[in-house]
């Protein structure tokens, strides 16, 4: 999966202005793997730059309906969701363990995961976890680190 031009997404849509379309983004540290849904059942992916402020800016930008936007969530923390909130988008953050997944082993590539997180999200397979404020995350850390170092404690004991 490439980087893409901007203009590319725009002309990908532009024939479904004002219809809802469905995202779905696979978060990692350095980048984001991104696929649009279009009602018609196209995909178009790329990615880009681990940074929601220009991911949020791309999609706010786009003449369509955003039904959804879904990730993963994970270690990156809940930034994007924040992002996209405040932007006025609807954000569906996943727990991994609660994702449909094949029986079958197949392939897993950040392409293929973000056009599965979007397929799902427009059929609505995907049950939203809580978004946690970032004062309830920082505290989630403090105790974290806490009980690491409780943990330590106890070794060296």
């Amino acid at each position: 999966m490439a980087r893409i031009k901007i203009s590319s997404v725009y002309r990908f849509v532009e024939a479904f202005v004002d219809q809802r379309v469905f995202v779905g983004v696979d978060v990692h540290k350095k980048t984001f793997s991104v696929a649009l849904l279009r009602p018609d059942g196209m995909i178009k992916d790329w990615s880009s730059p681990a940074d929601a402020r220009s991911l949020t800016q791309i999609l706010s930008s786009l003449p369509v309906n955003i039904g959804a936007v879904c990730y993963e969530s994970g270690p990156t923390g809940f930034g994007l969701a924040r992002s996209l909130e405040a932007a006025g988008i609807t954000v569906v953050v996943a727990a991994p363990s609660r994702i449909p997944r094949p029986v079958a082993a197949t392939n897993k590539t950040d392409s293929l995961d973000c056009r599965k997180l979007a397929e799902m999200v427009a059929s609505g397979m995907i049950r939203p976890i809580a978004i946690p404020t970032e004062k309830e995350e920082a505290f989630r850390s403090l105790q974290r680190r806490r009980h690491q170092i409780t943990d330590s404690l106890r070794k060296v004991k």
